[in-house]
């Protein structure tokens, strides 16, 4: 195995990585006094209902396109037809081009119409201030597939950050100026950062690309333009369907649990009771102060169903943040396996994919299990206010499978086999949407089976998608490496995160408390992965220093 390019992959995902927390602390920075200080949980709501409807626009008219641009550079460099990635590069830009701007025009059209289909009719301004975004969304999207293509993730990486800072100084900075108007326009300022980040970010990526561009001759590639957009299109429309079906789930998702909600609210004044037992007794007041019109008042079930809705958007939020580090390895590893199966190694292929696979797992099983045993004081510390704590509990559980997904799915686009998460990810979200349907009108669960129905929606995915793995890239799957070493060793850190919380928070106090046994669960953790071999030296080495720790390792008798 090329150790070089293995390195490549290894280092792009650590850049990727990088920023993508650097951005998630960002948005923390933004979104906290967003939610406590500005919007508040109704305000949220109108907030995150206007992003779910910009994703599925963002979906359709880009989703599958870096991958395939990443692809198809990545194979063209492998063969050394550098004007074939120059002309892949601009059909791409010209195609993301139109495709954005038809997704700008049917979201800033479209606002009032969408915001009725998920029950929150003042979420138009909100849609329409964030729809010039898909345009430029689109033209960075052509320029960052190019650049992973070639390995180069730090044109990404730092566009990534320019788009953070400027939501945040842009996006609240509005917010907090339109305040005044109302939570609607305060909303759309806020969403207005996204458009704005957007547009930086386009300009770096053009300026990175005008210092970066090969000076070679489109004409010299073999490939007509017409054989390339082919080409994108055919990998592109199964990945962009499959990630469709999911975002179009969620925003049916969003519909059938705001519609839920509202119909089990407004039917009794035991319905009502039901809801607020889950609530902290500050909270409590606060909600009914909210529901204080009559329950007969169709606005009234309105903000009620938003203000519970609210509690999921939190826990959502904090549920997508430890995917950003293995979304990175996604990106990094598609360009690094299809150049190696364009030169005919699948050793290398193997290789890149069991080692994308494993590292995957020690990293999500931990993530998950610190979120839902410490779901409670996490809650406590961002929001102040840890109701609806259980939401976190169950959601905790499902970020091991929603990490798993990203990273099973770009191993199957990175083999060739695009249709196929297509497929599954139209199970899962069948799945989920049933499962909404069936539980959150229930009076004993309500907001609660949301949850439910995410983490049956992964699992079901992720089980899926290994199977097909295995079967197509031949590596071999030892149910021991793979399965129970991580979760024994995820077990293991649990109870001690458990035990030390416990253990910390009477004499310290809950922040204290709660940074404290996140830190040495850490390292539990890391000794216990060490200390039962779970990563090979394949893996080991791939990390900073790693040819250092693995020699180390050895003469320790670790490896």
């Amino acid at each position: 195995m090329s150790q070089k390019k293995h390195k490549g992959f290894v280092e792009g995902a650590l850049i990727i990585a990088a920023a993508s927390i650097l951005v998630k602390i960002i948005g923390a920075v933004f979104k906290i006094p967003l939610d406590r200080a500005v919007l508040q949980t109704d305000g949220m709501a109108l907030y995150n209902t206007s992003y779910t409807i910009y994703n599925l626009l963002f979906v359709i008219s880009t989703a599958g396109l870096p991958t395939a641009i990443s692809k198809l550079v990545a194979e063209s460099d492998s063969r050394g037809d550098y004007a074939g990635s120059e002309k892949i590069l601009k059909v791409s830009f010209r195609l993301l081009f139109c495709l954005g701007a038809i997704g700008s025009l049917v979201l800033f059209f479209g606002a009032k119409l969408f915001s009725g289909l998920v029950g929150y009719p003042d979420a138009y301004l909100t849609m329409a201030a964030m729809s010039p975004s898909l345009l430029f969304v689109g033209c960075m999207s052509a320029f960052r597939g190019y650049f992973q293509g070639r390995q180069n993730m730090l044109p990404t990486a730092v566009s990534e950050v320019i788009e953070a800072f400027s939501k945040l100084f842009v996006g609240l900075g509005l917010a907090y100026l339109l305040l005044p108007k109302g939570k609607m326009y305060a909303s759309a300022g806020a969403i207005f950062g996204v458009t704005a980040g957007s547009i930086l970010g386009t300009v770096f990526l053009s300026v990175c690309y005008a210092k970066n561009r090969r000076r070679v001759k489109e004409s010299d590639s073999e490939t007509s333009s017409k054989e390339v957009l082919k080409s994108i299109v055919k990998i592109a429309v199964p990945i962009t369907l499959g990630v469709s079906v999911f975002t179009l789930t969620s925003f049916i998702d969003t519909a059938t649990v705001t519609n839920q909600l509202k119909g089990y609210i407004s039917e009794s004044t035991a319905a009502r009771e039901s809801i607020t037992s889950n609530l902290e007794a500050g909270q409590s007041e606060k909600f009914l102060a909210i529901g204080s019109e009559a329950l007969t008042s169709e606005k009234a079930t309105e903000r009620e169903a938003a203000f519970v809705y609210g509690y999921l958007v939190r826990a959502i939020t904090l549920f997508n943040m430890p995917a950003v580090v293995i979304a990175a390895i996604a990106t990094s590893v598609v360009p690094a396996i299809a150049a190696a199966n364009a030169e005919k190694n699948r050793k290398k292929s193997r290789g890149f994919t069991r080692s994308a696979l494993i590292i995957a797992i020690v990293l999500a099983l931990p993530c998950a299990a610190g979120m839902s045993i410490l779901a409670r004081p996490i809650l406590s510390l961002i929001y102040k206010d840890p109701s609806f704590s259980v939401l976190l509990n169950i959601m905790g559980v499902a970020v091991a499978f929603l990490t798993l997904v990203q990273i099973a799915n770009a191993l199957l686009q990175a083999w060739g086999k695009v249709w196929i998460p297509v497929f599954n990810m139209m199970v899962g979200g069948v799945l989920k949407v049933v499962t909404n349907l069936l539980l959150v009108g229930r009076p004993e669960l309500n907001i609660t089976g949301a949850p439910v129905g995410t983490l049956i929606c992964y699992i079901t995915v992720v089980v899926l998608d290994i199977i097909f793995i295995v079967k197509y890239s031949k590596i071999r799957f030892s149910i021991t490496d793979f399965v129970i070493k991580p979760l024994f060793c995820t077990a293991f850190m649990g109870a001690f995160t458990f035990a030390s919380y416990k253990a910390l928070v009477m004499k310290t106090g809950d922040t204290v408390a709660l940074i404290c046994s996140i830190a040495v669960s850490a390292l539990v953790y890391f000794a216990a992965i060490i200390l039962t071999r779970t990563l090979k030296r394949e893996e080991i080495v791939l990390l900073p220093k790693g040819e250092r720790i693995a020699s180390v390792m050895e003469k320790l008798r670790l490896l």
